[in-house]
This record gives structure tokens, sequence and C-alpha cells, in this order.
């Protein structure tokens, strides 16, 4: 299916799609933000996520999983909480 195919369907269901465009994802200490922690936290703040969890349980977690790049992963999930406008 097309993009606008995948839209449409997902709106005919009553969610509301959200699309991450990879040229939002920012530099970290030089290098690209880990695309997988950036999208939690674009999924956490576009979703109910972040009230059963909560931002600073996924943060240690992020923290505690990958001790060595703690800094730069807990930073791209930051950036993916006020990536989507409206979230």
């Amino acid at each position: 299916p097309t993009r606008e195919e995948v839209l449409e369907a997902i709106a005919a269901t009553g969610a509301r799609p959200v699309l991450l465009d990879p040229a939002s994802r920012p530099t970290i200490g030089g290098k690209a933000a880990s695309p997988n922690v950036f999208t939690l936290g674009a999924l956490v703040a576009a979703t109910s996520l972040g009230e059963l969890v909560g931002v600073e349980s996924v943060e240690k977690a992020v923290s505690a999983r990958w001790p060595k790049v703690a800094e730069s992963n807990v930073a791209a999930f930051r950036a993916g909480l006020v990536v989507i406008p409206g979230s």
C-alpha cells in the first residue's frame, strides 16, 4: 500500500497517525541520536504510555540498560518527547 493508503486506514480506525521525520532526529555529541530511544520518547509523548510508566521511570530504565551511553540516550529520549507537535 501507499503511504496515503496506510494513513487513511489508520485514520479510519479513529486512531491518530503520527509520522516521525528521520531528519528530526538530533545529533548528540556529534552523532545522530539513537533512533530507538528517540522513537520511544515520541511514543511516550504521543500516547498514554507516559501516564502508565512515567517519564522519569523510562529515563532511569534507559540509563540502567545502556550505562555507557546513558547521557546521550536520555538526551535522545527527551528530544523524542518534544518532536511531535501537540503531544
